[in-house]
C-alpha cells in the first residue's frame, strides 16, 4: 500500500513517464487490484508501446486470471520486442504447461535456459516435464514460489483451505471461562 501511494505520487508528478505507470501497476497487481493494475499497464503502453516489460506484466495478470490466450499473446509480444529475456520464455512455458501443451512448454523452458543456464525455476519444471526427478528443488525456485504466494497466503489459508484452528481455540477458551 505504501508503494502504491509512492507510485501514485510519481504518476501525478510526471504522468508522461511510462515506468511510473508500470510500477503503479505492479504494486496494484501485488495487492490483488487487478482491474486497476491493467489500467495502469495500459496507460504505460500508451506512452511506450514498445516496452516488453509492460507486455510481460500484462501477461502475468492474464495468467493469474486463467485467460491463457491473452497471457500467451502478451508474452509473445514481449518476446517479439526483446527476444533474449528468459523470464518471457518462462512465462510462455508456464502458459503452455497450464494448458497441458507439454511439447510447447518444454521448448519455451529450454529457450529460457538458453538465455540463462542458471534459471532454477525453468530447470526444475523442465526436469519434471521430462519425467526426471531431483533430490530437491533449486533454491531460487522455492524462493520465487513462496514469494509469489506470500501476498495471498492468509486469504488462501482462511478462505480456500478453511483454516480456523485459532478461531476454534479462542471459542474453547471463551466457553470454559
Amino acid at each position: 500500500e505504501k508503494a502504491e501511494l509512492c507510485f501514485r505520487k510519481s504518476v501525478k508528478f510526471n504522468p508522461k513517464h511510462p515506468e511510473h505507470h508500470n510500477n503503479l501497476g505492479l504494486s496494484l497487481q501485488y495487492q490483488g487490484k487487478i482491474t486497476n493494475a491493467l489500467i495502469s499497464y495500459n496507460q504505460a503502453l500508451s506512452l511506450d508501446p514498445d516496452n516488453s516489460n509492460i507486455y510481460y506484466n500484462i501477461g502475468n495478470i492474464y495468467r493469474e486470471l486463467s485467460d491463457f490466450e491473452e497471457a500467451k499473446n502478451n508474452y509473445s509480444k514481449a518476446i517479439s520486442i526483446t527476444n533474449n529475456n528468459p523470464e518471457y520464455y518462462f512465462g510462455l512455458g508456464n502458459i503452455f504447461n497450464d494448458q497441458g501443451k507439454k511439447k510447447e512448454a518444454i521448448l519455451a523452458y529450454e529457450k529460457a535456459l538458453f538465455y540463462n543456464k542458471d534459471f532454477g525455476q525453468a530447470k526444475h519444471i523442465l526436469t519434471s516435464l521430462k519425467g526426471q526427478t531431483t533430490n530437491y528443488a533449486p533454491k531460487d525456485y522455492i524462493k520465487k514460489l513462496f514469494d509469489s504466494y506470500a501476498h495471498k497466503f492468509d486469504e488462501s489459508l482462511v478462505n480456500k483451505l478453511e483454516y480456523d484452528i485459532p478461531k476454534k481455540i479462542a471459542e474453547l477458551i471463551t466457553a470454559h471461562k
